[in-house]
């Protein structure tokens, strides 16, 4: 929360002319109308009018603290009548103290403007939390149109760089020789890599037209393109995946799983001589879809993990999509490089 009236010289001197002007017209109307002494009106309107500006300069951050959405509506008037209470308690006492140090005043004076002032404050009180509440508000507004511009681009690059994952000539030409060489050894092997192979591409080619996917759905092309790789490597690649059935239906970014497995396999199985294993579980819990993507990894010949742009740029997608009520954690411990992800359900992301 930042103060509106103190973000730069020129609101905070726009605060001052409005109170200034506002300061005058309260004399000339109580001159005109109520013939009391200019000089003594002068100098209470000046000093009281002031010191409201003032207090209620430094009241900001309560008044926005009892505007929270999470708030209900009795809390925020019953917040407002309490502040409002103790800026009465406060102003108009210690004024009239500070009043009557400077000038004499009579106590007719007191008292025909004492309602009047009760009045003003009401109705300045109720004018600056207007104010403070459509700054409030626009605030937001721009927050979440910044929010949007970022999502936009986010999605915008990370299709771009799906895109170039489609086209990748080491993922298709690698598939495509192992293809070749298993028709001559093992042709019902290469029918099935066929298969796969053009499962995973009709799913990655038809990603864009959906913002979010089913998580089984999702899992169909990453197991068509665990499919392919188990063929690639045989016996060196171990998977294990495990979905509760609530978790089926769950909601997720399209495309999200793909790069975390191609990730588990880039460090783990290619850099390897000996079986890995990749491990996939999801389950529903709390009205989050939890994900732990496990993969074991040879630390052994000082093979570095490498910079996880992916896993970076994955959890930036999740935070702008959600609002920051989506996670995602790394971890390696003991050989085993863990990544898990929480996304929240029934939400209007």
């Amino acid at each position: 929360m930042s103060n509106p009236f103190l973000k730069t010289k020129k609101s905070l001197a726009v605060y001052i002319g409005i109170w200034l002007v506002a300061m005058c017209l309260e004399i000339l109307v109580l001159y005109i109308f109520l013939n009391l002494n200019f000089k003594t009106l002068a100098v209470d309107v000046f000093l009281h009018q002031g010191f409201l500006a003032l207090m209620l300069l430094t009241l900001v951050y309560p008044i926005q603290f009892f505007s929270k959405d999470y708030m209900k509506m009795s809390q925020v008037l019953f917040n407002h009548l309490l502040l409002f209470a103790l800026v009465m308690l406060i102003w108009i006492p210690f004024t009239q103290f500070i009043l009557s140090l400077i000038i004499t005043v009579e106590i007719d004076y007191i008292n025909t403007l004492k309602p009047i002032k009760i009045l003003l404050g009401v109705f300045t009180y109720l004018v600056f939390v207007l104010i403070l509440q459509l700054e409030n508000y626009s605030q937001k507004m721009l927050n979440t149109q910044k929010a949007e511009q970022r999502l936009l681009e986010n999605l915008k690059e990370t299709e771009l760089a799906l895109i170039r994952n489609q086209m990748n000539p080491h993922f298709l030409f690698n598939s495509l020789n192992s293809i070749s060489s298993l028709t001559l050894i093992d042709p019902h092997k290469a029918h099935n890599m066929i298969i796969s192979l053009s499962e995973y591409l009709r799913y990655t080619v038809s990603f864009s037209k959906d913002k979010q996917v089913r998580l089984d759905k999702e899992l169909e092309m990453s197991k068509a393109y665990l499919d392919i790789e188990k063929i690639r490597f045989g016996e060196k690649l171990l998977t294990e995946i495990d979905i509760s059935k609530e978790a089926e239906s769950c909601l997720l970014p399209s495309l999200l799983l793909q790069p975390l497995f191609e990730n588990a396999l880039k460090h783990g199985v290619h850099n390897s001589l000996k079986p890995e294993k990749v491990s996939f579980k999801a389950v529903l819990e709390d009205n989050f879809l939890k994900i732990e993507l496990k993969n074991t990894v040879e630390l052994d010949n000082n093979i570095k993990i490498g910079t996880k742009s992916g896993l970076k740029n994955t959890a930036e997608r999740l935070k702008i999509m959600y609002k920051n009520t989506a996670y995602l954690q790394t971890s390696l411990e003991n050989n085993t490089f863990l990544v898990k992800i929480s996304i929240p359900q029934n939400t209007d992301s």
